[in-house]
């Protein structure tokens, strides 16, 4: 009989362990779940890219008129400062060197440059406000050509000469200057004439020879003019004096 209840008692025994074994251990009250912690962001410090430019116009290997020259410049990254004041990034002018003379300083993206007769090059650096180089800038440069001033001699009538009245033939012999027909766009080395009778309203001339009517017997002017293509004033002005009779 006392072996029957100790094997008894055994198997109470070995259940209960095997059932513990199953159980999920219970989870302590109060006790919080451990949260992710965010990634950290690292400052990235972020830099102004370095100014930059180009030159509009002129374009490489133009041709153009005598006298003054707009340099136009296009920009990046690049404010128009004041010179002579405290630097500031990304800020500055420009200088402009015209064959590699003395710099002009040009604070605008416009510039004006004079120049006569000839093959040209314009270079134009980035410039910090106090006039030192920009560092991290390239210069840029180009070249281009500018005709003969245009001229013109008036062969007829001569000065203090005769002509007959009624309708004056006034002949012009060009010079570094061909003779065109207005239009809207100008070209170095073209246009035409504009020839003004005793100072009244222009007569257009696209010719080397010129009618001028209405011209009463007595004396006389007649000034000619040259102009481009859009009639703007090219360059060249003369007048001549003569008797009709």
């Amino acid at each position: 009989m006392k072996i029957l209840i100790l094997t008894f008692v055994l198997m109470l025994l070995v259940a209960g362990c095997t059932q513990g074994q199953t159980q999920k251990p219970a989870e302590k009250t109060g006790e919080k779940m451990e949260e992710k912690k965010p990634e950290e962001k690292k400052d990235v410090m972020t830099k102004k890219e370095k100014p930059d430019f180009w030159i509009d116009s002129p374009l490489e290997g133009d041709k153009l008129s005598p006298g003054d020259v707009t340099v136009s410049l296009g920009v990046k990254n690049f404010k128009i400062g004041t010179p002579e004041t405290a630097n500031k990034e990304n800020e500055g002018h420009f200088h402009l060197f015209l064959d590699n003379g003395t710099y002009m300083p040009c604070a605008s993206t416009t510039c004006t440059v004079n120049v006569g007769a000839g093959e040209h090059t314009i270079k134009v650096t980035v410039q910090n406000n106090d006039h030192s180089d920009y560092a991290g800038t390239q210069a840029k440069t180009v070249t281009f050509t500018v005709s003969e001033t245009a001229s013109f001699d008036i062969l007829f009538p001569k000065e203090n000469g005769a002509a007959k009245p009624g309708t004056v033939k006034v002949e012009l012999m060009p010079k570094n200057f061909k003779v065109v027909a207005p239009s809207t766009t100008n070209n170095a080395g073209e246009g035409h004439f504009h020839l003004f009778l005793d100072n009244g309203a222009y007569i257009q001339c696209a010719s080397t020879e010129c009618n001028v009517q209405g011209v009463t017997p007595g004396s006389h002017t007649i000034k000619v003019e040259i102009h481009n293509n859009d009639h703007s004033i090219y360059g060249a002005i003369k007048t001549v004096r003569f008797v009709a009779n």
